[in-house]
């Protein structure tokens, strides 16, 4: 069975990858909505435009990374924390979504150094992994 990363092993992945220790907390909580900690994960299928989402903060086909290497823990972190420095955390669905306020916590309304609109998906009301919007 694969691997599934703790919240406090996503918060070190965060950090270690360049992100922002200040926000290491809300990014491990948004991985794990968004994936439930499973590295070996994607949503084929699911994206209305027909993009993909992989890995841990299930980035989006759609910034051009190599979708193997988004399996990858270590380089799906770095990807999470570039996506991050351009969009902020408005880039995930679960950040956006109503269905996601009580899981995030007091972190809903954490600051971006940048952020722009996305297209939301519906969430889900349980703790199943959701499609991340870019």
């Amino acid at each position: 069975m694969a691997q599934r990363f703790s919240e406090q092993q996503l918060e070190q992945l965060w950090t270690k990858a360049g992100g922002d220790p200040k926000v290491a907390p809300l990014m491990a909580k948004l991985a794990l909505r968004e994936s439930g900690g499973r590295a070996q994960i994607n949503n084929a299928g699911l994206n209305k435009n027909g993009s993909v989402d992989y890995g841990l903060w299930q980035i989006n086909s759609i910034h051009g990374y190599d979708p193997n290497k988004l399996y990858d823990p270590n380089f799906n972190a770095k990807a999470a924390v570039s996506v991050y420095k351009k969009q902020g955390p408005k880039a995930w669905a679960t950040y956006n979504s109503a269905t996601d306020k009580k899981y995030l916590g007091g972190f809903k309304n954490a600051k971006a150094p940048s952020s722009t609109g996305t297209q939301a998906y519906s969430a889900a009301p349980d703790n199943t992994a959701l499609a991340l919007s870019l």
